[in-house]
């Protein structure tokens, strides 16, 4: 059996699965379960609903990579495929960055120097993690060619700045809006 058709029964197998949760749930709370054919129709939109987020962000990802690697010499990329792996692969790797390495590690800094560490500093040790796992990860990715770590550090520079400047762009609207 291929992988495509193995994950499209274990998809709709979850789909049922679910469904059969929901009526549980409806007739264990006292209520009339709803139509078989509305659950049927919207389990499967709800289930799909986790995956919008990481392909949205996996599709701006490559358009990041990719006008970098138009702009800049340090980052090239050999197709459009290696591209989208490697920035889901990115995708990842940032999430893993953000929710787990970085708050470990301000941890034991702060654990271990009895310090409070500034947010200056934040940024500098989520410049690293990311140069880090840039680095790696495009080591490791077949298609996507990074010239030295001074060019992850390069592009994991740029990334922050990007991120800075739209949580400026977030902290000023959210102070227009509690002005309004």
């Amino acid at each position: 059996m291929s992988t495509p058709v193995f994950l499209l029964i274990f998809y709709v197998a979850i789909c049922l699965l679910i469904n059969e949760m929901i009526k549980f749930h409806d007739l264990k709370q006292g209520e009339k379960p709803n139509p078989r054919g509305l659950r049927i129709g919207l389990v499967p939109l709800l289930a799909l609903l986790p995956f919008v987020p990481i392909v949205l962000f996996t599709f701006f990802y490559t358009l990041f990579f990719y006008s970098f690697s138009e702009f800049t010499n340090i980052f090239s990329a050999s197709s459009h495929q290696s591209l989208f792996n490697f920035s889901l692969a990115m995708l990842i790797g940032f999430f893993i960055c953000e929710e787990v390495l970085k708050p470990m590690i301000i941890t034991l800094f702060n654990m271990g120097l009895r310090l409070h560490i500034s947010e200056y500093t934040k940024h500098v040790i989520t410049i690293g993690i990311n140069s880090i796992f840039i680095y790696l990860i495009s080591s490791y990715s077949h298609g996507i060619y990074i010239h030295s770590f001074t060019s992850a550090i390069s592009i994991a520079v740029f990334y922050s700045m990007i991120d800075w400047i739209l949580m400026l762009i977030i902290h000023l609207y959210n102070k227009l809006k509690a002005k309004l």
